[in-house]
Order: C-alpha cells, then structure tokens, then sequence
C-alpha cells in the first residue's frame, strides 16, 4: 500500500529500512541508559538519612570561626564575626588562660606559631597579649578575649559557642584554677546555657560538671572506649573526636550510651560529606557554605 499523497515512507527500501533501524536503534542505546541513570541518580543521590540524638539532624560548627581556609586566621574576631554572619549554627573557640586569668581565644601551644609575640599564653599577663597580631596580613588583627566576643553584638547573635579549653598544665590546682575562671566568666555573661565545653582532662571537667552543671560538657579523645571511661567518672553530654579516628559504628555505640557526637577535622567538602555519612551530632566544619547549602537541602 503507497502512503498518502504528498508523504514519503522514510523507511521504504530496504536500505532505508536498515538506516532506519539502526538509527531506532541507535536512539534506544541512548535514552535507555539515560532514563535508567536518571532514575538512579534520584533513587541514590546522597540523601544523609541522619540517625542521632539531635533529632537526626546535624549541627554546623564554624572551627574557630570560618575554618582554615580563611582569610583571617581562626580565633580572630574577623573570622568569627563572618561565621557567625553566614549563618553558621555555631562557632568553635580554642580558650587560653592568660598569667593574670584572663580566658585568651588562641590555638597554638606558642604564640610565635601565630602571632609576632613570643612565649606560652599562661606565661603572658593579658595587657600583653592584647598587643600580639596575627602574622601574614595587613590588618593585622589582634589577639581577643573570650568574653569580648560573647558579650559583643555580634557574638549576641550567635546561637551557640563550643569552648575547646586548651592548657599545658593538667595538674589538679591549674585545672581547678582554669575552671573557676570559666565558671565566673559564663556566669558574668550569663551564657553558660549557650555553651558546650572540650576538654580532656579530668580535673576540669569534673569541677565544671560539679560547679557549672548548666554547661554542657565534651571529652576530646581518640576512641570509644576512652570516651566510655571518662563518662563513668564525669556526667558528659557528648564527645569530641577526629573524624578519622571513628567509624559509624562507634558513633552509634556512642549514642546508644547516650553521648552526643562532634567530629571534627572536615577540613574539605568531601571530608564534610564523608562526616555528615557517620550520622554524628555536630561537625566542626573548615567549609561553612558548602556543609550550610547540603544541610538546607535535607
């Protein structure tokens, strides 16, 4: 049978039947595996069904403000003032004591490690630190307290801050000393409810639990069982631990005792994602928008 008048039957002759065959072919080679991998794709992209104990949701940290990769070193006021405006859940800082009490934000064991000044924080009475800038810009920002930033209006606006408190002398007296000086700083400032506190010596935390129940208190180990034993001595809240040095599993032994999880050490998007597959409470992250923009999404 001829087709209509004014068509023409594409594949007519045999030849025609070959080439229309193989380009039908041809077609279905493509969008077969198209409609399959897209298919897929929405089955398994990376949805992070999230089970803990934060209403299987997690938490972003700024570490020590906008992490590593920041313009302005962490600890600084730039640095934490931006994470904070990004809108960040909260913010990590690392606290110093100063010789003279103060409660210093600074990361380094040696202050030449960071800034132009030399020695240990504890050695150096705060109206010389107040002095020290950091290295490597223009700027150069200085050294600030904690309660300078708590109490500042942009640190009001903060949701939340993560105390990881840093000392080189773990004997009974300095901890018990470092921690009256916590416990009358948060109260001074009213903020100890908005805080979470790091620490792995015994002492400190035990005082703090003892003298400052309101705060919520972190051991920072690197294993499980650690984390196990210190929570028999001290009533924690959670635990702090390299992101590498836990698997799923432990997170979820963990959990099962009631200890919240904060991984730190997400230093790259992929090391945020990789965290965020572990399922822990809160990420301490080195990449705030792009943990904020995949969080949103769930």
């Amino acid at each position: 049978m001829l087709p209509p008048k004014g068509k023409q039957s594409v594949c007519g002759s045999s030849s025609k039947r070959f080439f229309c065959n193989f380009r039908s072919m041809r077609f279905i080679l493509i969008i077969v595996p198209a409609i399959i991998l897209f298919i897929t794709c929405r089955k398994d992209a990376p949805t992070f069904r999230i089970h803990n104990l934060n209403g299987d949701t997690i938490t972003a940290v700024g570490h020590a403000g906008m992490g590593e990769a920041y313009k302005y070193q962490g600890n600084s006021f730039e640095s934490l003032s931006a994470a904070v405006n990004e809108g960040v859940h909260g913010v990590e800082m690392d606290v110093r004591m100063s010789s003279d009490s103060v409660l210093v934000l600074y990361h380094h064991n040696l202050l030449e490690e960071g800034t132009g000044c030399n020695g240990k924080v504890p050695d150096v009475p705060w109206r010389d630190l107040q002095n020290c800038t950091y290295k490597g810009l223009p700027e150069h920002p200085k050294l600030i307290s904690l309660s300078s930033f708590i109490n500042s209006e942009v640190g009001q606006r903060a949701n939340f801050f993560v105390l990881d408190l840093k000392q080189n002398d773990s004997s009974g007296d300095y901890s018990e000393l470092f921690g009256s000086v916590i416990v009358k700083t948060l109260n001074e400032s009213g903020l100890a409810k908005k805080c979470l506190a790091e620490s792995s010596d015994y002492y400190l935390l035990r005082y703090l639990n003892k003298h400052l129940p309101a705060l919520r208190l972190y051991v920072y180990c690197d294993d499980v069982a650690s984390a196990l034993e210190m929570n028999a001595l001290v009533h924690l809240t959670g635990v702090t631990i390299d992101m590498e040095k836990v698997s799923a599993s432990d997170i979820e032994v963990l959990h099962d005792h009631g200890l919240r999880v904060s991984l730190f050490n997400a230093r790259t998007e992929r090391l945020n994602s990789d965290a965020m597959m572990l399922s822990p409470d809160y990420i301490q992250t080195d990449r705030i928008s792009y943990l904020m923009t995949i969080l949103n999404k769930d």
